[in-house]
Parts: C-alpha cells; sequence; structure tokens
C-alpha cells in the first residue's frame, strides 16, 4: 500500500510542478513567462513544495492529536497516519530529487541532493521498522513551517 502512494505521490505532484504550477503562475502572475528558466523552475518546485507540505503537516498534526499511542518512550508502533505521511514524503522526496537531475543546470545542489537521499533513508526505515513514531511524526510537523517560508 506505501508504494502505492509513494507512486501517486510522486505522479501527482510531479503534474503539479511540470503542468499546473506553470499555467497557474502564467495566469496570476503576469510577469512570469518573462523570467528566466531557472527562476521559473524555482517558482514551479516552490508550488510543489507548498502543496506537499501543507498536506503533510495536516497529516502529522493531526496524527499527533488522534493517535494516542504516539508517545516518546514507545520504541516501536505501527501507526497508520505516520507510515502513510512518511511514504507521502518518499513520494515527494523521489520527484524532487529527478527535477533536482533534470534541472540540475539551474538548481542543482550537492548538499540539497545529499539531503534528499538521507532523508529518503530515514523515512523507508522507518516504513520498514516502525522504530521511534514520535519522533518520525516531530520532524514531520515540521512541515507545517514550509508553506510560510515559500510564500514570503
Amino acid at each position: 500500500m506505501y508504494v502505492i502512494t509513494m507512486t501517486v505521490t510522486a505522479l501527482t505532484l510531479g503534474i503539479i510542478c511540470l503542468l499546473v504550477a506553470p499555467r497557474l503562475l502564467r495566469r496570476f502572475v503576469p510577469k512570469y513567462a518573462e523570467l528566466p528558466i531557472g527562476t521559473r523552475v524555482e517558482f514551479d518546485t516552490r508550488v510543489m513544495s507548498v502543496c506537499h507540505s501543507t498536506v503533510v503537516g495536516l497529516i502529522s498534526i493531526c496524527a499527533a492529536l488522534v493517535d494516542h499511542s504516539i508517545q516518546p518512550d514507545v520504541i516501536r508502533y505501527d501507526s497508520f497516519l505516520v507510515k502513510l505521511n512518511c511514504a507521502i514524503v518518499v513520494g515527494y522526496m523521489s520527484i524532487d530529487t529527478l527535477l533536482l537531475c533534470l534541472f540540475w543546470k539551474h538548481k542543482g545542489s550537492v548538499l540539497f541532493l545529499f539531503h534528499h537521499i538521507v532523508a529518503t533513508w530515514v523515512l523507508l526505515t522507518f516504513l520498514v521498522y516502525n522504530n521511534l513514531p514520535y519522533f518520525a511524526n516531530s520532524l514531520l510537523i515540521m512541515e507545517v513551517a514550509n508553506p510560510f517560508m515559500h510564500l514570503r
């Protein structure tokens, strides 16, 4: 099930970044079409990131409020919401890494690539072993801040 979630997330966010965001930005920001390709890629990926962060942030807050078994002293727990959220983030990291490689000239960064690889590895570890759900969810709650950061 989580492989399907990762795949659907990656495809959906790819469509948002490559098709939806450019059309929306052209419609609401008249000068968007005149921007250099690197700037347009940056704006498109920010729209994708805002969509992702909003969903992940809301799910992680719901998990913290609803699932009372997610506690700091629990080592292993199979939390559906936390695992679903981790799968969504892995899907996002996958498509963002692919876009990073495709547009390397415009937004490439070895450190950013390293960040994506490490984050994906950590989240996949949680998906497989169910270790430390409280801390996994705490990290994902931080995604709540991303839409505000990208829209500044």
